[in-house]
């Protein structure tokens, strides 16, 4: 029996009128005739009594045990409904997806996330996603994600972009390469040199080509991130590269990261991104926090490691 039928029931009896009922329920008054004659086939048990001379009827002694269940039946319903409802909505509310910049994922951002986590009044579920500026963008502006840690892309003037972490430029070379004995260079010590680089693709490509152009610096822009150019150093020995340092380049040990002097160290901003429109407490209980911490600058792995160390003694002396 479809549950439908029980409020044709239900709606019947209240009125005992078949045109009222048919009205009320925006049914033709044939249906619902038809509709409650099969219900009493399946029940096998009459529900109302029915007057031919006149349109009313009235329930049978059977119909009024009946109708009292079906009113139970569908307040009990109604109210389960009601919570799974609501249920739903306040899992929505605290859910909390987050898209990030491979560069971004460091041990410090996910210190951030678990900080969050502990000290959140809302208890979020954190969803998170990575990837590259340009499809985290992408993301957010489709409404599959509710913030992305990205750089600024062209073309998506429409979003929120508020600085919260800055990636220093340097340079980088196979460490059997002259210059890796260096601790820093200067804009002099690079001219010699036909630097590879970002490309057109890459975030970074109009710091990067506008710094070259500053400076007189010869650049072949080629590579869309650091990683695809770190691994091209292990093969060409020769080259030097110029890109902005992650914590990801600290997984090739035959790469040197060295800062260069008198940049910026603020050279490469990355964002926290949100759609311009009225957010989710929890979403803004985020941002609001996001807002306060503050991230590590980290200009090249003795940084991070230094820092590493430093966290683990800090975490040692807690305990």
């Amino acid at each position: 029996m479809r549950l439908k039928y029980l409020y044709y029931f239900k709606r019947l009896a209240e009125l005992s009128n078949y045109t009222k009922a048919a009205e009320d329920l925006n049914i033709a008054q044939p249906t619902l005739s038809a509709i409650i004659r099969r219900m009493e086939q399946e029940l096998e048990v009459e529900l109302f009594n029915r007057d031919t001379t006149r349109n009313s009827i009235e329930l049978s002694e059977s119909g009024e045990v009946f109708y009292e269940y079906v009113c139970r039946a569908l307040e009990s319903y109604e109210q389960g409904l009601a919570v799974a409802r609501n249920s739903d909505e306040e899992e929505a509310e605290y859910e909390l997806k987050l898209g990030a910049n491979y560069a971004m994922q460091s041990q410090f951002f996910s210190d951030a996330l678990a900080e969050y986590e502990s000290i959140s009044k809302l208890n979020p579920k954190i969803e998170l996603r990575q990837g590259y500026s340009a499809n985290l963008i992408k993301l957010l502006r489709k409404g599959k994600i509710d913030v992305a840690f990205a750089s600024h892309v062209k073309g998506a003037e429409d979003l929120v972009y508020e600085p919260c972490w800055a990636k220093p430029l340097i340079v980088g070379v196979h460490k059997s390469h002259p210059l890796a004995q260096k601790k820093s260079l200067t804009i002099d010590d690079l001219r010699p040199y036909t630097l590879i680089s970002y490309n057109k693709q890459s975030p970074a490509y109009e710091n990067i080509t506008h710094f070259a152009t500053e400076n007189k610096l010869a650049v072949s822009c080629r590579f869309e991130e650091e990683i695809s150019i770190a691994a091209y150093l292990l093969s060409y020995q020769n080259d030097v590269a110029l890109f902005c340092y992650s914590y990801l380049l600290n997984a090739f040990d035959d790469v040197v990261c060295i800062p260069i002097e008198g940049v910026d160290p603020n050279f490469h901003q990355l964002c926290l991104v949100t759609r311009n429109e009225d957010h989710t407490p929890v979403v803004e209980e985020f941002l609001s926090y996001i807002r306060s911490y503050s991230f590590p600058v980290i200009h090249n792995p003795e940084d991070y490691k230094t820092l590493m160390i430093e966290r683990a003694n800090s975490k040692q002396n807690k305990a």
